[in-house]
């Protein structure tokens, strides 16, 4: 699970992480109380779950009493990345000298854990890859043993920062990585301010869905999210899907998030407008894809539903039985578009084909049909 920014704060102030102050605006009297504690010039930053927000227009830096009431007035209920901001958190203006980026995720290749950092700051990974290379260092923590001083003087000497202060954050946000079994814990900037403050200036957690459901103290952010789910959410939530509602007609169901993200891609490219992206995860039985396809069609905004199976542990018989039943039990005009490649796929694509529904077998040809139907 995707903690909202404000979320992550929680977290980052109950393990002492140094952070600026803050203020949560959830409509637009708040906004207004919010305007006492931090006056401008400040910060305004959308709550959404999506790491493009900057890009998108969801962080604002009013420099008077105006702009920010006419800035935060334009940001609630604006669209961002097809969510709704119904909440924004008011920053403190910081005076930055300098710009890091430090992360803890999982290496799941390695089977360890990995810490990220890098002496700039401020944009996504992907683009400190891109543009500067040279500043990304990952540092490589058996589980077992956990970090050494050693880590956090190589922390210290690529960041160019005192070891003393890197402590100060990298120990809180070690112990909050794993006694949350955070996926991610990420910092992005880390900034040294220009009174000598190390500060956590922005802040992203995803957390283990497995984990959290069992968790008292972080079960609370499932019940928080159950409230704003609409009911299509819910029965995904439930089933252990992966499940985006978006703005478009088409509902991509897919297994693996790689794969569905891709199709979603070249549906895209293509100039069709994704409305559901749905993972169905590895090894799906005939119900799950029952379950999921029955969630889409239900949808009223979609009128297209392309099921993209890409068969390993996952086998494409199971998944044509799926497809047949929602079928048969929904008796549905939408549009049904399957593509089965993989284990199983010739049974697969003969029960199907019995049943009236092609089956293709070329992703480009698929898509292409999808979108010119």
């Amino acid at each position: 699970m995707y903690l909202y920014e404000y979320e992550a704060i929680e977290l980052f102030k109950r393990y002492k992480i140094p952070i600026e102050k803050t203020c949560l605006a959830k409509n637009y009297e708040g906004l207004k109380k919010c305007l006492y504690e931090i006056p401008p010039p400040n910060v305004l930053k959308a709550q959404v779950l999506s790491g493009k927000r900057g890009k998108s227009g969801g962080i604002l830096f009013p420099n008077t009493k105006g702009e920010y009431l006419e800035y935060g007035k334009k940001l609630l209920g604006k669209d961002i990345a097809g969510m709704k901001v119904d909440s924004i958190l008011v920053s403190e203006r910081i005076d930055i000298k300098k710009e890091m980026y430090i992360a803890i995720t999982i290496d799941k290749s390695k089977k360890k854990y990995v810490v990220i950092i890098a002496a700039v700051g401020g944009m996504d990974i992907e683009e400190i890859a891109m543009h500067s290379p040279h500043m990304i260092e990952k540092i490589i923590i058996d589980p077992l043993l956990g970090y050494s001083e050693y880590v956090i003087r190589r922390i210290a000497k690529k960041l160019m920062l005192p070891v003393n202060e890197v402590k100060k954050i990298f120990i809180p946000m070690y112990r909050l990585f794993i006694e949350n079994k955070c996926l991610l814990v990420e910092i992005n900037p880390l900034v040294l301010t220009t009174d000598g403050r190390l500060l956590a200036i922005d802040r992203k957690i995803i957390l283990d869905d497995s984990f959290i459901r069992l968790d008292k103290g972080l079960k609370k952010y499932i019940d928080l999210r159950m409230c704003k789910m609409s009911e299509s959410e819910k029965i995904a939530y439930k089933h252990g899907f992966s499940y985006v509602k978006l703005n478009g007609n088409i509902a991509i169901i897919g297994n693996g998030a790689g794969l569905t993200m891709a199709t979603m891609d070249l549906i895209s490219l293509h100039g069709g407008k994704p409305g559901v992206f749905l993972d169905l995860g590895g090894g799906a039985s005939s119900e799950r894809v029952r379950n999921a396809l029955l969630i889409v069609l239900h949808d009223k905004d979609i009128d297209k539903v392309f099921v993209n199976i890409l068969g390993g542990i996952t086998r494409c018989d199971e998944v044509a039985e799926g497809i047949v039943r929602a079928m048969e039990e929904t008796k549905t005009d939408k549009k049904l578009f399957v593509r089965l490649v993989g284990n199983n796929e010739e049974i697969g694509r003969k029960i199907l084909f019995d049943k009236g529904i092609y089956a293709f077998v070329d992703l480009e040809e698929a898509v292409k049909e999808v979108v010119m139907s």
